[in-house]
């Protein structure tokens, strides 16, 4: 069977190279690690694909390049196994798509498990300086590396940048935005500094939705930084908001109010709310589902159940380190030690593949789940099956877990 030229159907785009400086200075070429969700390949021997990262594409240019064929097989693997995909990119040489507000970059290389597609070792050569379209896209990338310092320095620039375009204008925001999240995430959890971070980021996301009144994306992060600094009834009321807007949207808004009751010890409710989803989306539940669900059962005690949701997920999401995590808490909790050891194991090895590895709250988590590991083989080689609760406990305390409302929330 040949291989489709297409993932779904969407408008394709053409990628032209911006001029580079020619002094050297930082190489651009960057590394990021993403899910596939749209793409094709043209007769002309351009190849796209559009990741989960918000309005971001990556593409190779029309041309005779001999390993677009390649290029384009692992890229539809990667999206037909629901596996991440490694890609290489230049961060200067990306451009804006006006229309859609996308950022979209030029490929160097990808890769697959194994297998490695090389299109183009000079990818990424340095510049001397940047111009404010490159300011934005090198600190775009310097994010995904967790470089925030660096990123923060060029996103600032981007986002007081005056004379752009309204797309320019609305990914610099929108780039400033998820930066903003991620340090409030990645910072010492409830600190000044994190929920400084947290507010900053509500700010943007309010001005994207502002920008945007069409785009439900926004008024989502709005609830989510909401949540991170604690404002748990004004996160409800967003959501809620949400799904009156965009009724389409009642998946994502009901795993938050679920998650909401769950930090709560509302777990009835979190369950109720959670299965609304499954009543309306029967042949559509993904790895959200289930984690959430899985999560909510395991602190039910309903452990065999919990166990079924996680591994209902891995099959959907085979690569998601926490499915693993959390099945193993399940499974700790009722004696299977082998079985979660299995798992904690596999949750490491994805944890330490991660291109982000250097990130405090992943070191946190790495060493964590050693520590783990070590705690179940102890007990299997005592031959013990007494339940271990301390597997469940003891990683990077995130936003999923309950807070009193912070005190710089906006009056």
């Amino acid at each position: 069977m040949p291989m489709p030229s297409r993932l779904t159907a969407a408008l394709f785009f053409v990628f032209g190279t911006s001029a580079m400086a020619a002094e050297p200075a930082a190489p651009l070429r960057f590394e990021v690690a993403t899910m596939v969700e749209d793409g094709a390949i043209g007769e002309d021997g351009s190849v796209w694909f559009k990741s989960l990262f918000d309005n971001v594409r990556f593409v190779l240019p029309a041309g005779k390049n001999p390993r677009a064929d390649d290029l384009w097989r692992i890229i539809l693997a990667a999206n037909q196994s629901k596996r991440e995909l490694k890609v290489w990119f230049d961060a200067a040489a990306g451009e804006i798509e006006e229309e859609s507000a996308a950022l979209v970059f030029p490929i160097c290389a990808a890769a697959l498990a194994d297998e490695r597609v090389e299109i183009a070792t000079s990818c990424g050569a340095p510049v001397s300086s940047l111009n404010p379209k490159q300011e934005l896209m090198v600190g775009w990338a310097l994010h995904q590396k967790s470089s925030h310092v660096e990123s923060r320095k060029l996103l600032d620039r981007a986002v007081a940048s005056s004379g752009e375009s309204r797309a320019f204008r609305l990914i610099a925001v929108r780039a400033h935005a998820n930066l903003l999240e991620s340090i409030g995430y990645e910072t010492e959890p409830r600190s000044e500094e994190s929920d400084r971070a947290h507010v900053a980021a509500l700010a943007d996301y309010r001005t994207l939705a502002e920008m945007q009144p069409d785009v439900a994306e926004h008024v989502l992060q709005i609830g989510y930084q909401q949540e991170a600094l604690g404002d748990y009834r004004n996160a409800e009321e967003t959501y809620r908001q949400l799904m009156t807007k965009w009724p389409e949207e009642d998946y994502r808004a009901n795993i938050r109010l679920a998650a909401i009751e769950r930090r709560r010890g509302n777990h009835d409710r979190a369950l109720e709310l959670t299965n609304r989803v499954a009543e309306k989306y029967p042949d559509q539940l993904g790895m959200k589902f289930y984690y959430h669900r899985g999560w909510t059962l395991t602190k039910m005690r309903r452990y065999d159940e919990a166990i079924a949701d996680f591994t209902a997920g891995l099959r959907e999401q085979p690569d998601y380190p926490w499915a693993h995590a959390r099945r193993a808490c399940a499974q700790a909790l009722i004696g299977q030690h082998k079985l979660a050891l299995a798992d904690m194991e596999m949750a490491l090895e994805m944890l330490g593949s991660s291109s982000i590895g250097d990130r405090k709250d992943l070191v946190h988590d790495k060493a964590r789940a050693r520590a783990v590991i070590a705690m179940l083989r102890a007990a299997i080689a005592a031959g013990s099956s007494q339940p271990i609760p301390d597997v469940c406990e003891g990683y990077w305390p995130s936003f999923e877990q309950h807070r009193t409302p912070s005190p710089l929330l906006p009056r």
